[in-house]
């Protein structure tokens, strides 16, 4: 930018001061400025350089003030708004905040404040995101318009078209949990929705089929939620309010899942007598895999031979022959678990023989035995296993040097008398 421009800029807000609605942008535009930042740096410089070397007037400090007096940044996308203003006051009320910034205290909450003492007086500095309720989008009324947009073709399979492998005689129970798959998450190496989607596809695919080839597939536990979703907000927050980054908007998010989704059931329900989908809330998604779990019964009603457990409850559990496997995402203390289990679901866990917990939480595969010692001469043993992640590496995998790991599709296979028989597993091989 050339000297010009600075000196047009320069003399412009001598002479007028900067208007309340008039943007650094509109000015950096003006002007011949590359972006509003430093069109304003160059303000700043100028006023930090003269401010004690030349006669301030009358006129000249009124301008000073009507550019220092009021900054305000709204984000209609996000929901968010930031403002700055200048005060004689060194303690305001909540109100006068609200006041200064011109914010609707009905429609807006004030996220952070802080204030630090300038010549002039005191410059403040606050945050605010849009109540839930009035925002533009409401997330409950976007969902709404999807289900009710969403016209089912689905027809459930007759019994007499389910693939079963009749090479085999003991019947089994197929487990499949893709734990922590974050298919919304924007990723060090760019990940989109669409691939993410896909490649979720593709592993259950791969499990289902290698089980059938394998097994004589009586039932199907399917497990939804466990972080499926990254964020569970419309700011790109989790359930607790971390703040995320999204490869999609939440709608497209939204849709693209459900509809993934309806795809691995239709393709799990053609190879088990009866398929029970289980929903498992996990950290990021409580609350937006309740809600995609609640529409796909709504879409599968029709098929009697499809159980939806959806509780929001954190835990479920499945029954089969001799086998009990409690389900929980794992964002809590695995060792607490067993006693958890047995005193919850006391009627199913002392009908079973094998007690098996699943979880994930961790991004990773691991395996390991409960051991109960009441005294020296009694041992019983409860298996804990964790399954690995689905989703590619961020920066937080990378700072922390937990990108190598492995990243996996897990399956698991159960006798309904001897208890588990086998293990599948479905590797993803991403970009470097």
């Amino acid at each position: 930018m050339n000297q010009t421009n600075k000196e047009g800029l320069i003399s412009y807000l001598l002479m007028d001061g900067k208007k309340v609605n008039e943007s650094w942008e509109t000015l950096s535009k003006t002007f011949g400025f590359n972006n509003g930042e430093s069109a304003r740096n160059c303000w700043k410089a100028y006023r930090n350089n003269h401010l004690n070397k030349t006669q301030i007037d009358n006129h000249y400090e009124k301008a000073l003030d009507i550019i220092e007096e009021f900054e305000q940044k709204i984000n209609t996308e996000k929901g968010t708004a930031s403002t700055t203003f200048l005060s004689s006051k060194e303690v305001l009320t909540v109100d006068e905040i609200y006041k200064e910034c011109k914010m609707d205290p009905a429609k807006w909450v004030m996220t952070q404040i802080w204030h630090k003492k300038r010549a002039t007086g005191f410059v403040y500095s606050a945050d605010f995101k849009l109540k839930p309720g009035n925002h533009i989008d409401n997330v409950a009324t976007i969902i709404n318009e999807v289900l009710n947009k969403y016209k089912t073709l689905y027809i459930p399979t007759k019994k007499e078209d389910i693939i079963i492998n009749q090479n085999f005689v003991d019947p089994i129970a197929v487990y499949i949990s893709l734990t922590d798959a974050h298919l919304d998450r924007l990723t060090t190496n760019g990940r989109s929705l669409k691939d993410a989607t896909q490649q979720y596809l593709e592993v259950v695919d791969h499990l289902i089929m290698k089980s059938y080839c394998c097994n004589l597939v009586d039932e199907v536990v399917y497990v939804i939620g466990n972080d499926l979703f990254d964020s569970d907000t419309y700011f790109s927050e989790t359930t607790a309010g971390t703040q995320q980054h999204s490869n999609s908007m939440y709608y497209d998010a939204y849709e693209a899942i459900f509809d993934m989704q309806v795809k691995a059931i239709c393709k799990l329900k053609q190879f088990c007598n009866k398929l029970h989908i289980k929903f498992v809330p996990g950290n990021h998604d409580r609350t937006k895999g309740f809600y995609l779990v609640h529409a796909l019964e709504v879409y599968f009603k029709s098929d009697k031979n499809i159980v939806f457990d959806r509780g929001a409850e954190n835990t479920k559990v499945y029954s089969y022959g001799n086998n009990f496997i409690g389900m929980h995402h794992g964002d809590t203390k695995p060792e607490a678990l067993p006693l958890y289990f047995a005193k919850k679901y006391a009627k199913e866990w002392g009908s079973s023989k094998f007690q098996e917990i699943g979880i994930g939480d961790k991004h990773q595969k691991k395996s390991w035995d409960l051991k109960v010692k009441p005294s020296d001469e009694d041992m019983n043993g409860v298996r804990i296993f964790m399954t690995p992640s689905l989703c590619d590496n961020t920066l937080w995998e990378k700072n922390g040097l937990l990108d190598t790991g492995i990243t996996a599709g897990v399956c698991r296979w159960y006798n309904k008398y001897e208890g588990k028989t086998g293990e599948l597993e479905k590797r993803l091989f991403l970009k470097d």
